[in-house]
């Protein structure tokens, strides 16, 4: 995982705003460029956006499910398959997928 992916990481899990030019988070969403890749449930589970949009996205998804997986947090996999995504339509786009299982 990169430095700068780590540190955009750390601030989402602790609710603070970070902004590193290709990743940044307001504290529930993190976006690449603009687009959400990942934001936080209700149910202390991550929606994943797992459309592929580039090389910098895709290693900052990757990084997102390394994370997940070392700190057992639930992950939710999405494909809204559009660019510009915003965490809500995320997070809804998971309690959807949630509740039709």
């Amino acid at each position: 995982m990169r430095k700068n992916q780590k540190a955009v990481i750390e601030s989402w899990q602790h609710g603070r705003a970070k902004d590193l030019r290709t990743i940044s988070t307001d504290g529930v969403t993190i976006f690449s460029y603009s687009t959400a890749i990942a934001a936080k449930l209700e149910d202390v589970s991550i929606a994943l956006n797992i459309t592929k949009h580039s090389a910098t996205s895709s290693s900052q998804q990757r990084a997102l499910e390394y994370w997940a997986s070392q700190a057992g947090v639930r992950v939710v996999h999405v494909d809204p398959d559009y660019r510009g995504v915003q965490g809500e339509d995320l997070a809804r786009a998971a309690m959807v997928k949630l509740a039709t299982r």
